[in-house]
């Protein structure tokens, strides 16, 4: 079950303190890991309290996959642990809106 298992991504997500690594860091798009970070967190949370998302979140969701993606290769340690979950959780709720 999608929601199952982003639930519980989320709460290990909850969990951490965002990494020093990524603090300075820009995503291919010129927005900051940062920010990303907000914007996904703003999607799970949304879909988490309602199984969906709005079109405006649903389109966001687009545009930070495609950042998260392009950011993770330059990553390694506990960066890109970080950001490799917020891309499976933006990956998983992207799939079940499909």
């Amino acid at each position: 079950m999608v929601g199952g298992e982003v639930s519980a991504l989320w709460a290990e997500h909850l969990e951490l303190t965002f990494p020093d690594a990524l603090r300075w860091l820009d995503a291919p798009s010129g927005e900051s890991v940062a920010a990303l970070d907000a914007c996904v967190a703003g999607c799970i949370s949304a879909y988490l309290r309602g199984g969906t998302l709005d079109s405006e979140r649903r389109s966001a969701l687009n545009g930070l996959l495609s950042d998260l993606r392009g950011v993770l290769p330059r990553l390694s340690g506990e960066g890109a642990e970080y950001v490799a979950r917020l891309l499976r959780m933006a990956e998983l709720v992207d799939a079940a809106l499909r």
